[in-house]
C-alpha cells in the first residue's frame, strides 16, 4: 500500500481523485472549444425533442395548407422547368400494377405498361404484381430481374413474393419456368 500512494503514505497532486464537475470545468476552459460553445448552456434531451417536435408540427402544416406543391412549383419555375400537376405517365401506370386487384388486371396493367414504357423497373413489388401474368415469357422475364435483385437486394415483403414464386413453380408447363421459380425461390430462402 505504501508503494502506491509515495513516500510517507501520502498521495501526488496528479494522484488525487477528479470529479466529474473538475473535468467538465477544465473541458470547457480549453482553448479548442469555441466560445459561442463556453456560452451556451448545455442542453438535455429535452431541448433537442422540443425543438424535434416543433420541426415535425411545422412540416405537417406545411403539407397540410397545400403550401409545399406550391413551394416546389415556385423554385421549379425559377430554375426554368415546367411543371405539371399529377403524376408521370409512367409513375400512373406503375400505380395501376400495383393497385390490380386480381390477376386479369395485373396482367393487363403488365401488358400496358411494357408496351408503353419498355420493361418493368426492378421493383419487388412491381416484379411479384408480374407473377400474376399468363404468359410464360412475361414470366420468364420477371424471374430472370427477380433473380439479379435478389442476389444483392433484401426485400420487404418476403412471404407475398415467396407464396407467389411457389404458386408459379407448380402450375408452370416448361421446365426452363420451373427452373428459374426454383432459382428464385432458393434466394427467398424457401
Amino acid at each position: 500500500m505504501d508503494d502506491e500512494r509515495g513516500r510517507g503514505g501520502r498521495r501526488g497532486s496528479r494522484d488525487r481523485d477528479v470529479s466529474w464537475r473538475e473535468i467538465d470545468k477544465k473541458r470547457d476552459k480549453s482553448a479548442h472549444v469555441d466560445d459561442d460553445l463556453r456560452r451556451e448552456p448545455r442542453r438535455g434531451k429535452s431541448g433537442s425533442v422540443t425543438g424535434l417536435g416543433r420541426y415535425k408540427a411545422d412540416l405537417a402544416r406545411l403539407f397540410e395548407r397545400g403550401e409545399a406543391g406550391k413551394l416546389v412549383q415556385g423554385i421549379a419555375k425559377g430554375a426554368g422547368l415546367e411543371v405539371s400537376g399529377g403524376l408521370p405517365e409512367r409513375q400512373r401506370a406503375l400505380r395501376r400494377i400495383l393497385d390490380a386487384a386480381n390477376p386479369e388486371a395485373a396482367a393487363a396493367a403488365v401488358d400496358a405498361f411494357r408496351a408503353e414504357h419498355g420493361d418493368l423497373p426492378d421493383d419487388p413489388e412491381v416484379l411479384g404484381q408480374a407473377l400474376l401474368h399468363p404468359d410464360e415469357t412475361v414470366l420468364l422475364d420477371v424471374l430472370r430481374r427477380l433473380h439479379r435483385y435478389l442476389a444483392g437486394h433484401l426485400v420487404q415483403r418476403k412471404a407475398l413474393l415467396l407464396l407467389r414464386v411457389k404458386e408459379l413453380e407448380v402450375r408452370a408447363e416448361s421446365d426452363e419456368l420451373r427452373e428459374w421459380a426454383s432459382k428464385v425461390r432458393d434466394l427467398l430462402g424457401g
